[in-house]
């Protein structure tokens, strides 16, 4: 488990507000088709999951987002592997990183320890940013990104409102 050192909690503070403080974009872009159905979490491939996870992002929608979060053990929110308020925090420090406009995945190959990464561009206003989307195998073959270059996103969340 993590333990957040008080610098690295006042960074997240600072930013979660920072985000917090631009109005949400609205949208009224349909729900993704990668959705998962039910109460089924994660996605039936590494590519599904990031674009369900990318879909939350640009939905600014936690409850997707938690979704196709996780790790070998399943989604996070599931897992029970970090406390819920610290795993809302966390959620919403990657919304701010993954506030874009639209995405396309460039591309999907293997990893090492099985996993797969998933290149991804995004775009907001005139920003183009990639990034690497690091997704794993979870229970009942159900996939979930475990993590994603998020400093190659930083611009996004610095970018005002549209």
């Amino acid at each position: 488990m993590l333990k957040l050192t008080t610098r690295t909690f006042a960074s997240i503070t600072s930013l979660t507000l920072a985000c917090a403080s631009s109005p949400a974009p609205t949208s009224t872009a349909p729900q993704p088709a990668v959705a998962p159905a039910g109460n089924a979490t994660g996605a039936t491939n590494a590519r599904a999951a990031v674009l369900a996870f990318l879909d939350a992002g640009k939905n600014q929608d936690l409850q997707a987002l938690s979704a196709a979060w996780g790790s070998t053990e399943g989604a996070v929110r599931d897992v029970g592997s970090i406390p819920r308020a610290e795993m809302e925090k966390r959620e919403l420090v990657m919304l701010c990183y993954l506030s874009h406009d639209s995405h396309q995945i460039l591309s999907d190959a293997q990893a090492p320890n099985d996993e797969r990464v998933v290149a991804a561009q995004l775009k907001r206003g005139s920003l183009t940013r990639n990034a690497n989307f690091y997704a794993v195998a979870g229970p009942g073959g159900r996939w979930y990104v475990r993590s994603f270059d998020m400093e190659s996103l930083t611009d996004l969340c610095k970018a005002k409102p549209r």
